[in-house]
């Protein structure tokens, strides 16, 4: 197996060099052995990520903001390059490890709230695992200045807290408390609590989230308001609240 530090346009096998080189105006291709390969979905930006025996990943992408990376993998033989199909959630970021099947690919959910999931490849076809959600390191009771810099997205998608949210929140409120946690700044200092913002991608001005830990770790609150529904608040509300909270209630 080979993880490679930063991608690479070019990378030495024992069939010969492998380039991605340009296929066309705008394409990116794989040449292997003197011939340039269009790879799957035609992408504007290709690399080489990993290698795994006669197998490279190659992550594909047609620019822009709508999905940033997806995967593809290329089996190379003496007989030419067969690819795989394309594969990722458009999140960035991935780990490799080969398993008994073939080589894994975990890779961050696109989804708020939701584990990493995992493209596992044995030479011929993709199957998919959806993981469960992965330990951040904090559970209730610890100081929230574990918080600072981290963000709402973050709270959701943390494997020890999924059990106190759904004790906390009915399901539906979870989900949507998720969904208004798309994006935001960092949990910050604020009236000795440490509070982050968030909302849902286009819809700020209604639909967000508001996510309030005590100093101390021992409170947490919930507020979310959402287009054309009474704000709700969730939590130990028992005492003195930050004013993100307050004004989440008076909404």
């Amino acid at each position: 197996m080979a993880l490679i530090a930063a991608p690479l346009a070019a990378m030495d096998t024992r069939f010969g060099e492998v380039e991605i080189a340009p296929l066309g105006e705008m394409e990116k291709g794989l040449m292997f052995q003197g011939e340039v390969i269009e790879l799957p979905s035609n992408p504007y930006y290709a690399f080489i990520e990993a290698a795994l025996h006669d197998w490279l990943l190659v992550s594909v992408s047609q620019g822009g903001n709508a999905c940033a990376t997806e995967y593809v993998w290329a089996k190379l033989s003496d007989e030419g390059v067969a690819f795989s199909e394309v594969f990722g959630t458009c999140a960035e970021g991935f780990e490799m490890t080969e398993v008994p099947a073939g080589a894994k690919v975990t890779i961050p959910s696109a989804d708020v709230g939701a584990g990493p999931v995992s493209f596992i490849y044995d030479g011929e076809a993709i199957s998919r695992v959806q993981e469960g959600p992965e330990p951040i390191g904090w559970t209730p009771g610890e100081p929230g200045a574990f918080w600072l810099e981290r963000y709402a997205f973050d709270f959701f998608g943390a494997g020890e807290l999924q059990g106190h949210l759904a004790n906390m929140m009915p399901p539906d409120m979870v989900a949507l408390a998720e969904k208004n946690a798309e994006l935001g700044g960092p949990f910050e200092m604020q009236d000795g609590w440490i509070v982050a913002r968030a909302c849902e991608k286009l819809e700020c001005e209604t639909n967000y989230v508001v996510v309030a830990v005590s100093d101390a770790g021992d409170r947490i609150v919930i507020g979310i308001a959402k287009e054309n529904m009474d704000a709700e608040i969730y939590g130990d509300t028992d005492g003195p609240l930050p004013a993100a909270i307050q004004e989440i209630g008076a909404r």
